[in-house]
Protein backbone atom coordinates (compact mmCIF):
# COMPACT_ATOMS: atom_id res chain seq x y z
CA UNK A 1 0.00 0.00 0.00
CA UNK A 2 2.93 2.28 0.94
CA UNK A 3 3.88 1.90 -2.43
CA UNK A 4 0.68 2.49 -4.09
CA UNK A 5 0.72 5.74 -2.15
CA UNK A 6 4.20 6.50 -3.23
CA UNK A 7 3.18 5.92 -6.97
CA UNK A 8 0.31 8.27 -6.37
CA UNK A 9 2.13 10.61 -5.08
CA UNK A 10 4.85 10.74 -8.00
CA UNK A 11 1.89 10.64 -11.07
CA UNK A 12 0.44 13.49 -9.16
CA UNK A 13 3.80 15.64 -8.71
CA UNK A 14 4.29 14.60 -13.10
CA UNK A 15 0.92 15.41 -13.68
CA UNK A 16 0.39 18.89 -12.12
CA UNK A 17 3.85 20.48 -12.78
CA UNK A 18 4.33 22.47 -15.60
CA UNK A 19 5.81 21.13 -19.04
CA UNK A 20 7.30 24.61 -19.77
CA UNK A 21 7.23 28.37 -18.07
CA UNK A 22 3.86 29.72 -19.08
CA UNK A 23 3.36 31.88 -22.34
CA UNK A 24 4.10 35.32 -22.10
CA UNK A 25 1.00 37.78 -22.69
CA UNK A 26 0.11 37.70 -26.37
CA UNK A 27 0.23 40.97 -28.15
CA UNK A 28 -2.79 43.17 -28.82
CA UNK A 29 -4.79 42.79 -31.92
CA UNK A 30 -4.48 45.40 -34.19
CA UNK A 31 -7.53 47.76 -34.70
CA UNK A 32 -9.66 46.38 -37.28
CA UNK A 33 -9.50 48.42 -40.45
CA UNK A 34 -11.98 51.39 -40.81
CA UNK A 35 -14.69 50.67 -43.00
CA UNK A 36 -15.08 52.03 -46.50
CA UNK A 37 -17.62 53.97 -47.66
CA UNK A 38 -19.80 53.42 -51.23
CA UNK A 39 -18.29 57.12 -52.08
CA UNK A 40 -14.95 56.53 -50.74
CA UNK A 41 -15.19 53.37 -52.95
CA UNK A 42 -16.46 55.10 -55.79
CA UNK A 43 -13.67 57.77 -55.78
CA UNK A 44 -11.07 55.21 -56.12
CA UNK A 45 -12.48 53.46 -58.53
CA UNK A 46 -12.51 56.16 -60.74
CA UNK A 47 -9.36 57.69 -59.45
CA UNK A 48 -7.71 53.71 -60.23
CA UNK A 49 -9.64 54.27 -63.86
CA UNK A 50 -8.09 57.62 -64.77
CA UNK A 51 -4.67 56.78 -63.75
CA UNK A 52 -4.58 53.63 -66.17
CA UNK A 53 -5.61 55.34 -68.99
CA UNK A 54 -3.23 58.05 -68.42
CA UNK A 55 -0.32 55.09 -67.83
CA UNK A 56 -1.61 53.43 -70.83
CA UNK A 57 -1.03 56.48 -73.16
CA UNK A 58 2.47 56.88 -71.86
CA UNK A 59 5.39 55.76 -74.32
CA UNK A 60 7.90 55.19 -72.18
CA UNK A 61 8.77 54.01 -68.03
CA UNK A 62 10.52 57.72 -67.43
CA UNK A 63 6.51 59.44 -67.98
CA UNK A 64 5.13 56.64 -66.20
CA UNK A 65 7.03 57.06 -63.50
CA UNK A 66 6.32 60.87 -63.31
CA UNK A 67 2.68 60.33 -63.53
CA UNK A 68 3.13 58.20 -60.36
CA UNK A 69 5.62 60.19 -58.80
CA UNK A 70 2.84 63.39 -59.19
CA UNK A 71 -0.43 61.05 -57.76
CA UNK A 72 1.94 60.19 -54.54
CA UNK A 73 0.29 61.72 -52.07
CA UNK A 74 3.30 61.07 -49.22
CA UNK A 75 0.65 58.83 -46.85
CA UNK A 76 -2.23 62.03 -46.43
CA UNK A 77 -4.65 59.35 -47.37
CA UNK A 78 -5.08 55.54 -47.67
CA UNK A 79 -3.65 54.01 -51.20
CA UNK A 80 -7.09 53.53 -53.76
CA UNK A 81 -5.74 50.16 -53.96
CA UNK A 82 -6.02 49.53 -50.61
CA UNK A 83 -9.43 51.32 -50.45
CA UNK A 84 -10.47 49.36 -53.30
CA UNK A 85 -9.62 45.66 -52.23
CA UNK A 86 -10.93 47.05 -48.26
CA UNK A 87 -14.53 48.01 -49.67
CA UNK A 88 -14.31 44.74 -51.51
CA UNK A 89 -13.30 42.27 -48.73
CA UNK A 90 -16.28 44.23 -45.84
CA UNK A 91 -18.87 43.86 -48.76
CA UNK A 92 -17.95 40.45 -49.72
CA UNK A 93 -17.26 38.97 -46.08
CA UNK A 94 -20.23 41.03 -44.60
CA UNK A 95 -22.84 38.68 -42.58
CA UNK A 96 -25.96 40.59 -42.68
CA UNK A 97 -25.98 42.50 -45.95
CA UNK A 98 -26.18 41.01 -49.16
CA UNK A 99 -24.38 42.69 -52.16
CA UNK A 100 -26.20 44.57 -54.62
CA UNK A 101 -25.69 43.51 -58.26
CA UNK A 102 -24.74 47.32 -59.51
CA UNK A 103 -22.45 47.02 -56.41
CA UNK A 104 -20.93 44.03 -57.42
CA UNK A 105 -20.36 45.14 -61.18
CA UNK A 106 -18.73 48.06 -59.67
CA UNK A 107 -16.17 45.40 -57.61
CA UNK A 108 -15.70 43.48 -60.60
CA UNK A 109 -14.53 46.64 -62.71
CA UNK A 110 -12.34 47.90 -59.71
CA UNK A 111 -10.27 44.52 -59.54
CA UNK A 112 -10.12 44.53 -63.53
CA UNK A 113 -8.91 48.15 -63.38
CA UNK A 114 -6.37 46.44 -60.58
CA UNK A 115 -5.17 43.91 -63.06
CA UNK A 116 -4.52 46.63 -65.60
CA UNK A 117 -2.25 48.65 -63.52
CA UNK A 118 -0.28 45.62 -62.37
CA UNK A 119 -0.15 44.55 -65.96
CA UNK A 120 0.52 48.29 -67.66
CA UNK A 121 4.31 47.43 -67.39
CA UNK A 122 6.96 48.65 -69.53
Amino acid sequence: EDENEDENSVLSEIFNSPDCPPLPPSPPLPPSPRPISEQQFARAVLSMKGLVGMLMQCQSNVDKLGILDTGDLAGEVDHPVYDILSFVSQELTSVDVQVVESCMNWMKDAVMTIVQLINTSG
